[in-house]
Formats: C-alpha cells, sequence, structure tokens
C-alpha cells in the first residue's frame, strides 16, 4: 500500500514539474520570436523610410528625357513626398512629378518649346545641375547636405544655378555662377533651422 501511494505520489510529483516547466518554455519561445519580429519590423520600416534622393530623381528625368533639368523641388508630404520640376530639349518641354517613396512619375506632361533654342550654343560653357549640387554640398561642409530645390537661370554670361539646401540646424541659400571654372554669387547661412531634421534627413 505504501509503494502505491509513494508511485501515486511521484507521478503526481512529475506531471505539476512537467506542467509547470513546458508553459516557461513556450512563453520564452514566444516573447524571443515576438522580440525577433519587432527587430524585423523596424528594419523594414527602416528600408522603407528612405526616399528616393535628389540624384537620383535628376537622374530619373535625364534617362527618360534628356536634355536638361531647368528646375527640380522637393516638396514635402509625409504621404506623399514629391520632387517636382521642368525639363527641356529641342522644341520640348516635360513638366514632371516623381513620388519619393515609390520611386515612380506620377506625372510626365510633354509639350512644344523653343526655350532650348536661347541657351543651347552655350551649353558647354556651363556645369550640369548635378556639378552645381555637389559644388553646393562641398561649400556646405558636410556630406549629407540635402539640395532641396535648384533652378537653372539662363542670363547669358550670368547664368547661374540658384536654390536652397539643408543639413541639421542649417538652411543654405545659394546662388552659383553655372560658367565652369566659377564660384557663388551668394551663399547664405541661417542657423538654428529644423527643416533637415523634421522633413528631408532621409531623402539626402
Amino acid at each position: 500500500m505504501k509503494r502505491k501511494l509513494l508511485t501515486a505520489a511521484l507521478a503526481l510529483a512529475s506531471a505539476m514539474v512537467l506542467g509547470s516547466i513546458s508553459p516557461a518554455f513556450a512563453d520564452t519561445e514566444v516573447k524571443n520570436l515576438d522580440s525577433a519580429n519587432s527587430v524585423n519590423t523596424v528594419q523594414a520600416a527602416s528600408v522603407q523610410e528612405k526616399r528616393l534622393s535628389a540624384r537620383e530623381a535628376r537622374k530619373m528625368v535625364i534617362d527618360r528625357f534628356g536634355g536638361i533639368i531647368e528646375k527640380i523641388e522637393y516638396t514635402y508630404d509625409e504621404t506623399n513626398p514629391l520632387y517636382k520640376g521642368e525639363a527641356l530639349k529641342q522644341g520640348q518641354k516635360v513638366v514632371f512629378e516623381i513620388n519619393a517613396r515609390t520611386r515612380q512619375f506620377v506625372k510626365w506632361d510633354t509639350g512644344n518649346d523653343n526655350q532650348w533654342n536661347e541657351f543651347n550654343r552655350d551649353l558647354p560653357k556651363f556645369i550640369t545641375m548635378d556639378e552645381a549640387a555637389k559644388k553646393v554640398i562641398a561649400q556646405s561642409g558636410k556630406k549629407n547636405t540635402f539640395v532641396q530645390k535648384i533652378d537653372f537661370k539662363y542670363d547669358g554670361n550670368e547664368t547661374i544655378y540658384q536654390g536652397e539646401a539643408f543639413n541639421r540646424g542649417v538652411k543654405y541659400s545659394f546662388e552659383l555662377y553655372a560658367g565652369k571654372g566659377r564660384n557663388f554669387k551668394k551663399f547664405d547661412i541661417s542657423t538654428g533651422d529644423e527643416t533637415w531634421a523634421k522633413q528631408y534627413s532621409n531623402v539626402n
């Protein structure tokens, strides 16, 4: 009788031990899985948040249209951020919009235009818009400065690139002579500006 009671007690103790340990292992596995999923979610969100850069946007336009970009500007919108602008080539002009999230053209309107004829003969004298943007970034002294908008303004020898750029706590307003070998006409620095951190830090 004592043996039967001892055997039953041991069986009950084993069941209780197993019953108390198994859920603990299960909880640990669930927590580890949840933690891994959280990390993956954060990483995925980080990848999605990296938006089309200004340089990439300019390249998309030139690759599709040719000619030159006359102006381009990044317009911040948390749900619908866009690069908007205009490009020119012989006899044509295009007005475009590119979604910075999806990296797709959402507007592409072409039409006849003769403005190209005004400066076509002088283009070999000028640096490109990409080269102008690089000069702005170099002048800022910070590699991650974002050139938020830049326009090509033709006026013979006084032709310039003008626009605005941002970095953490700083706004740069610039006018750069387009002629090769020339320098900035204006490069103003405004401190205490938080635009870059709030809107432009993920689109360099």
